[in-house]
């Protein structure tokens, strides 16, 4: 009836894991998740508030396909569910998405992290960062169908070249983008670029777009 917080010391996806995670706290307050917990089998949160982050892997399910706060994917999975993750998405492994997910807050492609859309639709109300220095991370469109939509800025450095990537399906961006590197969209691919107020692209000097779609009515454009 009151706050509860849950920390579990060196869970991972191979130790000091659940399975089957059931959050019936109903308090304005919730559950507060103070370190990552791992869980595999049935995620039932019940609408319920949740703060804080649990890692996932391809044998994890959710009920009503809603968990409220942010989720972490560390092991190998394809997504193909609609679901809706009330928090950020953190991705580490590698990802194929056949589904719609809704992700509310920020959506950051970690070391290892490797997104494949697949058909699917990806829309992120916060901000999408993919790279840094950290190795592996890519993000693959190759499918009409595909879409990704981010209401915010993007942040595009994937660590190795995307030549061929970027192939086909829609990437549409509320907000900035820039990139430093690796940004190479050819043949249907297509940059659509949707915001209300003024939008920035920053992009290096090498770096192309296949097809840019401009849609911001805005004053400052």
């Amino acid at each position: 009836e009151s706050l509860q917080n849950v920390s579990i010391s060196g869970s991972t996806a191979s130790t000091s894991r659940v399975v089957n995670l059931e959050i019936t706290n109903e308090s304005e307050e919730g559950v507060v998740f103070q370190k990552v917990l791992h869980a595999t089998g049935e995620v039932n949160g019940h609408g319920n508030k949740v703060s804080g982050t649990i890692g996932i892997a391809d044998s994890t399910s959710f009920t009503d396909n809603y968990f409220g706060g942010s989720v972490s994917i560390v092991q190998g999975t394809t997504l193909s569910k609609v679901m809706t993750i009330g928090g950020n998405l953190s991705i580490s492994a590698s990802v194929t998405l056949t589904g719609t997910i809704h992700v509310k807050g920020n959506l950051v492609q970690n070391t290892s992290g490797q997104l494949t859309m697949n058909k699917g639709s990806l829309e992120v109300e916060g901000n999408y960062t993919i790279g840094s220095n950290t190795y592996y991370t890519r993000l693959y469109m190759q499918h009409a169908e595909d879409y990704v939509h981010v209401h915010g800025n993007v942040v595009y450095n994937p660590y190795y070249s995307s030549t061929g990537y970027l192939t086909a399906g829609t990437f549409e961006i509320g907000g900035n983008l820039t990139s430093t590197r690796n940004l190479y969209a050819t043949e249907t691919h297509r940059f659509l670029f949707t915001g209300d107020k003024r939008q920035e692209i920053s992009i290096a000097s090498n770096e192309y777009f296949a097809t840019v779609e401009l849609q911001n009515y805005s004053e400052e454009g």
